[in-house]
């Protein structure tokens, strides 16, 4: 064992290099109440809360809980609270939640008073936030809902005809995909909710091990140097990637805490070695009204989606179809193909014909006063005639036969698109149907 005389010296050193750290005093502090030494310790407590209130604060807390005295750690608690709350405090709160979680190691044990202090510390910091100036609820949830988005399917649905024939398939695409998303979302749901046995987790003794690693006022420079050269291996030598990053971390740290956002971030992308279920779950619970909307304003979004009036393209023929009424949009597609078969049939004139009669008749009459020409112009105005009247008849023929044909063939396009759309409808409702055991697994928290 390292003896106190060895330790002290470490201390003393310390200080020598560094008197404005409160890490030194708050050590000074600990061996002094080991060795009885009352007043050493409270100078020593005197002058680290002078330099550095919040972490000495939160380091007796932590030391006094895992000497298991619940008491003194509570004092040192209420200290902490007296401190402005900024970004950088987002550790201290993960502890807060391990704490109250009851995952923690059997030395870090706290009684259901302090719990309890600490889990209304965390309810007021929240009931702040919300009523904090500047705060948009509406904003909140559009920013939870993207984290729910991001659940959504991604890939391709085969429905062949539809995507063929109607120019909204990528609409389809999205609604079922979204729709899709439901299965994803309920389960996320269940793992955040129905935690298994608690597990233990050495979060609180790896906090404990950074704060006392932090840098000192002279190492902050070396500090924040190290951190920013490992931004820019992150992001693969972008340094001004890095640069972003490193200056949002340094305001991140600076602003005033939003313990709503960073919950929201820890439920989901928070380090499980971090953020164990139960804290999760814990968090989950004080922010379930922002999830609930986040959720609700997800299925109303792909709801919102229109899929039954699509347009579709067959041939000649394009529209928007009501995919709600088949024979309606059976009839519509029969009424635009009668009217263009009527259309070329008007055009279709007889006259030629008639008036190759009318000079035969002329003729033959003309042919009993005068010659035989006019005679032979008789029998080829009438011949005129008949092969004109034939051939116009013939075409006519031809011209209905021809649209009968694509009426039915178009009709045959038309009855399968709603054999598929009713399929589609059929698979987004399935899961549609998933948000009532979204809804379901919400009441239980």
């Amino acid at each position: 064992m390292v003896s106190d005389a060895v330790i002290y010296k470490s201390v003393e050193a310390q200080q020598l290099k560094t008197p404005d750290y409160w890490l030194t005093c708050v050590l000074i502090a600990v061996m002094a109440w080991k060795n009885d030494d009352r007043q050493l310790a409270e100078r020593a407590i005197q002058i680290a809360l002078k330099i550095d209130k919040k972490n000495s604060a939160v380091f007796f807390m932590l030391f006094n809980l895992r000497m298991q005295r619940d008491d003194a750690a509570l004092k040192w608690f209420f200290t902490y609270q007296e401190c402005p709350l900024k970004g950088s405090d987002h550790r201290t709160f993960l502890v807060l939640f391990a704490l109250v979680s009851k995952t923690i190691n059997q030395s870090e044990e706290i009684n259901s008073h302090t719990r309890e202090k600490i889990n209304r510390f965390i309810r007021d910091v929240v009931e702040k936030n919300l009523h904090a100036e500047g705060y948009d609820e509406a904003e909140m949830v559009r920013y939870v809902k993207k984290y729910y988005d991001r659940m959504d399917g991604r890939e391709s649905i085969a429905y062949p005809l539809l995507q063929k024939y109607s120019t909204d398939f990528p609409t389809l695409v999205a609604a079922m995909n979204k729709a899709k998303g439901n299965v994803e979302i309920l389960s996320f749901l269940k793992s955040v909710i129905h935690v298994g046995p608690a597990e233990r987790n050495a979060f609180i003794k790896n906090f404990v091990d950074e704060l006392i690693a932090q840098a000192n006022p002279a190492g902050e420079k070396v500090y924040d140097e190290i951190r920013y050269n490992e931004l820019i291996i992150r992001y693969q030598g972008e340094v001004e990637q890095a640069k972003e990053a490193f200056e949002a971390e340094q305001t991140h740290d600076e602003s005033e805490l939003n313990l709503i956002s960073e919950m929201i971030h820890w439920i989901f992308s928070g380090n499980p070695e971090e953020v164990n279920g139960q804290s999760r779950l814990n968090m989950f619970s004080l922010t379930k009204e922002i999830q609930y909307q986040a959720v609700a304003s997800h299925t109303a979004a792909y709801r919102a989606i229109d899929t039954t009036q699509l347009s579709v393209t067959i041939d000649e023929y394009s529209t928007k179809v009501n995919f709600s009424d088949r024979s309606g949009e059976e009839n519509k597609l029969r009424q635009f193909y009668e009217e263009k078969r009527a259309a070329k049939l008007v055009g279709i004139k007889k006259w030629p014909a008639y008036i190759g009669f009318g000079v035969a008749a002329a003729a033959a009459i003309g042919s009993f006063f005068t010659s035989f020409l006019l005679l032979l112009l008789t029998l080829v105005s009438a011949g005129y005639g008949v092969i004109t009247l034939l051939n116009k008849r013939s075409v006519r023929k031809r011209i209905e036969a021809e649209y009968a044909k694509i009426i039915a063939s178009s009709t045959e396009v038309l009855r399968r698109l709603f054999e598929e759309h009713k399929a589609y409808q059929e698979e987004w409702s399935s899961y549609d149907a998933y948000y009532e055991q979204i809804e379901a697994e919400f009441a239980q928290v």
